[in-house]
């Protein structure tokens, strides 16, 4: 085991050295771009049209397939891009060592590339298609290779959309076939950036634009990952509703509404199992406050069925920031992220249902806590000083909301059942991350988490402390 561990992280050193030669020779490249469209991870939400005229003063090597013309006309036009993405991971104490008599310590690399095209036709219609591959090395901890991070070839989005003008500057836009979901701030819904595998759906999705309101009504299936053949959309793992955003009314600030219903067979939730059909009802908000103060709240009740049984759950989500700055380059922030647990083994279900999370973003970057049944308190600091390079400084601290339901991980696995602690402190995170944006394309990100176990999990298992490091690059086009 020993030898596997030492080769683990020899493949680990070599992959990190290679991405270290890229940025070196990268790092020539000039500064990062402010009068072009950004990238997004999002693919289909950037409008290179502007390339028609080209753009003074900024050119790029790539600019020749972000705009190719496909007539004389004008009006048929396409976009190509994509990315390749590779991470090495580092891991000690896995789960906490936790089943014992297996290895918690290993490193591997993750590796994705996605190719796309965007294809404009007449009266703004047009089809967009993205292909991705997702690779992993060998990963000696407890599940292997997990689905998350390995789908060698997938469509991971296929879809027509048209936009119709209607009076006053309002729009409304159809979209139909395979796509890719990121709604407010990704807490319940999210294609999941995070991971290697991604995530999508098949459906429709209608956005409205009126005044200062989009509204996006949408209803699909979930594309499990099939790493041996194209996903197909389950019939069993169904979401739909609707999402309203309104921005404008105040300078900095906004709100959101959503009703969203998910209907997904074969869930269990402390003991009660069946097909979990539940609306999620929600409103977000955020805005400054003063100069140097600013605060978003989530609040999102659940409420439907589980078999024969009632469910009634419930989540709080907060953040507040200072500037301490300026220029605002260094700001301070607190938070605050309660979710419901179930108070009895069995009947009734109290448990929140997180649904598709990015939950990478809110509970720590070692991705050990999920929504469900959990109190977490967090304060850090983000600093600016370059304009290249970010870095983040967060420190997370867990409670369970109630002893009788599990703890919880990001994708709804039970780390430990529950009924088997009685304490409800879990434990504390500290992490440090960062991004250095070293040119147009080229980016490094980094990250370092510890995660010291209270006596929740000494009671209940193993309690191995965790470390966890990655570093990765992802060039874009």
């Amino acid at each position: 085991m020993k030898n596997n561990q030492l080769l683990g992280r020899s493949r680990l050193l070599t992959g990190l050295l290679a991405v270290s030669a890229i940025c070196l020779h990268f790092s020539l490249f000039g500064q990062v771009p402010t009068s072009r469209p950004a990238y997004s991870f999002l693919r289909w939400a950037e409008d290179w049209s502007a390339l028609e005229k080209g753009i003074p003063g900024d050119s790029d090597s790539f600019d020749a397939i972000k705009y190719v013309p496909l007539g004389s006309s004008g009006e048929f036009w396409a976009s190509f891009g994509g990315d390749f993405r590779v991470r090495g991971e580092d891991w000690s104490g896995f789960n906490f060592g936790s089943p014992v008599g297996v290895s918690h310590d290993d490193s591997f690399l993750l590796t994705r590339f996605r190719a796309h095209g965007d294809f404009h036709l007449p009266d703004k219609a047009r089809i967009f298609a993205e292909v991705k591959g997702a690779y992993a090395s060998d990963r000696n901890l407890p599940g292997g290779v997990r689905s998350i991070d390995e789908d060698e070839f997938e469509l991971q989005q296929l879809f027509f959309d048209s936009e119709v003008e209607l009076r006053g500057g309002d729009s409304m836009r159809l979209r139909v076939g395979r796509q890719q979901f990121a709604f407010g701030s990704q807490r319940l819904v999210s294609s999941l950036p995070w991971a290697n595998s991604l995530r999508t759906w098949d459906g429709a999705r209608l956005t409205h634009n009126v005044n200062d309101w989009n509204v996006d009504t949408f209803g699909a299936m979930f594309v499990p990952i099939d790493s041996s053949g194209l996903g197909e959309g389950d019939s069993d793992q169904l979401l739909y509703g609707i999402y309203a955003k309104r921005t404008g009314a105040h300078a900095g600030g906004g709100i959101e509404l959503y009703a969203l219903r998910n209907e997904f067979a074969g869930r269990s939730f402390n003991g009660t199992s069946g097909v979990d059909r539940r609306w999620t009802l929600g409103l977000r908000q955020w805005a400054p406050l003063g100069e140097r103060m600013d605060y978003e709240y989530e609040l999102s009740y659940q409420l439907g069925d589980i078999g024969n049984f009632d469910v009634n759950a419930w989540s709080l989500a907060s953040k507040f920031g200072y500037k301490l700055s300026d220029d605002n380059s260094l700001k301070a922030w607190a938070g605050f992220d309660w979710a419901s647990g179930d108070d009895e083994f069995g009947g009734d279900v109290g448990t929140f249902n997180q649904l598709y999370p990015l939950g990478h973003a809110y509970f720590g970057i070692a991705d050990v806590i999920g929504r469900q049944n959990i109190l977490d308190t967090s304060f850090g600091l983000a600093w600016k000083p370059q304009s290249k390079l970010t870095l983040n400084l967060a420190a997370h601290s867990f409670w369970s909301d109630s002893s009788n339901d599990a703890i919880y991980n990001p994708g709804g696995g039970v780390v430990r059942a529950g009924n088997v602690y009685s304490s409800s402190r879990i434990g504390w995170e500290a992490d440090l991350s960062g991004r250095w944006q070293i040119g147009r394309h080229l980016a490094v990100d980094f990250g370092y988490a510890h995660f010291f176990p209270e006596s929740a999990i000494e009671q209940s298992g193993p309690s191995e402390e965790i470390d966890f490091f990655y570093l990765g690059s992802v060039f874009t086009y």
